[in-house]
């Protein structure tokens, strides 16, 4: 038996109230503001809590939900829920933030379930263990300027919700909610669709790069010239500062060759981690010379 059931079940129609009713939830959210003196927000039955921005988060979000339209509800899924699980116990696991970002590859705990299709995000709370704060914090997102976790919550195209909650040896609890699009579990035909197609990509890919080996005799010219080369072509695949642009906290990239005849092309692929736990990826595309 799940001892968290009854806080999940709570969480989500939490959220589905913000989502469906947005102005009742600036009227709860309107009730917290008294209980601020200056930055510290002092709410009975819970510890004292250092906000960042004090009423101005809170306020920000109250204003933001009077002007939002009603969306539909977010469906529980059991796929979602069983990934929010896994995710959930790695990050039980770490012992700080940095651990969190090293043990937990979504990546690798989408493809266990199946696949996602369109948009997919990721929010993670600490330290809250009631529902209706819980949501309000992820609604106010106090010190994020992007307001990412708000923005999941009220993102139209999310369809699909999975949530899990357990408690933290060093924030006392934590929660993770899963929010998503579509999802194809791995009996459904369009993972099996999107499964085959990939293979068949990664053949086409394979014939095209295959080439006989060959052996240059080049010249001391020749040979500087191929080395200064090398060192131009892999400044793409060095991560920069400027990789770690607005909300970005993880950045990997991935470096394809594509040699077809005299021609070869190189294709970057950088995947950046948010804060919010949603993906970007981003393709660059140069000639080689």
């Amino acid at each position: 038996m799940d001892p968290n059931r009854d806080l999940k079940e709570q969480i989500l129609e939490t959220i589905n109230l913000a989502r469906t009713k947005p102005s009742k939830m600036a009227a709860i959210l309107n009730g917290y503001l008294k209980h601020f003196k200056g930055k510290i927000f002092k709410y009975p039955g819970i510890t004292p809590i250092s906000t960042n921005e004090g009423k101005a988060a809170v306020e920000d979000a109250i204003a933001f939900l009077e002007k939002q339209y009603a969306i539909k509800a977010l469906e529980s899924n059991k796929d979602l829920n069983n990934l929010a699980f896994d995710s959930l116990s790695n990050i039980l696991k770490s012992n700080n933030f940095d651990e969190i970002e090293e043990n937990n590859d979504l990546d690798s705990l989408i493809d266990k379930y199946g696949t996602i299709s369109g948009a997919f995000a990721q929010s993670i709370e600490f330290g809250t263990q009631q529902a209706e704060m819980l949501v309000a914090n992820l609604i106010i997102d106090d010190g994020d300027i992007s307001r990412g976790n708000r923005n999941n919550i009220f993102k139209e195209n999310m369809k699909l919700i999975g949530i899990d909650h357990g408690t933290h040896k060093e924030f006392r609890s934590a929660t993770v909610i899963l929010f998503c699009e579509k999802f194809y579990p791995k009996d459904h035909e369009k993972y099996i669709e999107n499964e085959k197609a990939e293979e068949k990509e990664t053949k086409n890919l394979q014939n095209i790069t295959r080439r006989p080996s060959r052996t240059i005799k080049a010249s001391k010219d020749e040979k500087q010239d191929k080395q200064d080369n090398e060192v131009e072509n892999t400044k793409d695949e060095e991560i920069t500062d400027d990789d770690f642009d607005d909300g970005v906290v993880k950045v990997s990239k991935e470096i394809e060759i594509i040699e077809k005849g005299k021609r070869k092309t190189k294709i970057v692929t950088t995947k950046k981690t948010m804060k919010d736990g949603s993906i970007r990826v981003e393709k660059k595309t140069v000639e080689i010379r």
